[in-house]
């Protein structure tokens, strides 16, 4: 399983502060109210990274990108924002008060922006800057055969390529 934003819990949680503050942070993920997230809060925290996780990783490994070059990616810049965005929305939705009236949390725009990011980062509208170490997205690339030069085919054979006479 691939862990954006970092190798360690501290490290991820740090990159989702600085989407969202660290103040946000315990706010959304202090459950028995004692202003740290610690212990089953932590958990908490670290279930929901997973989830964001597994959607990056939904997102971009059946789109050409190997488990590899994911590993890598884990750390580009933009994989990390469009990842911190999508654990926000998530964290935004766990508290039934925080939601709106259509059911949507406080995040929803930054999951949503997040998920369209990677969409483009698969498709090759956007690219990364980490793709001269990863290797160019397989789905982005391909070969075309050179066929020989057709010459003078039987039009009653179908795919006849003919003998290049008259």
């Amino acid at each position: 399983m691939v862990a954006y934003g970092g190798s360690t819990t501290e490290e991820r949680r740090l990159a989702l502060a600085q989407r969202i503050t660290a103040a946000r942070v315990v706010e959304m993920f202090d459950d028995d109210g004692d202003e740290l997230v610690a212990g089953a809060d932590l958990a908490t925290l670290e279930t929901v990274m997973g989830d964001a996780d597994d959607i990056v990783t939904g997102l971009l490994i059946k789109k050409g990108f190997s488990a590899d070059q994911l590993e890598i990616l884990a750390l580009d810049r933009q994989v990390v924002r469009a990842w911190s965005g999508i654990v926000a929305q998530l964290a935004g939705e766990r508290k039934p008060e925080w939601l709106d009236e259509s059911g949507k949390g406080v995040f929803e725009a930054f999951g949503v922006r997040g998920r369209e990011e990677l969409k483009a980062l698969a498709r090759g509208e956007i690219r990364s800057v980490q793709e001269d170490v990863t290797g160019s997205n397989s789905a982005l690339s391909g070969g075309v055969d050179r066929h020989a030069f057709e010459f003078a085919p039987d039009p009653d054979i179908p795919g006849d390529r003919g003998r290049g006479s008259f």
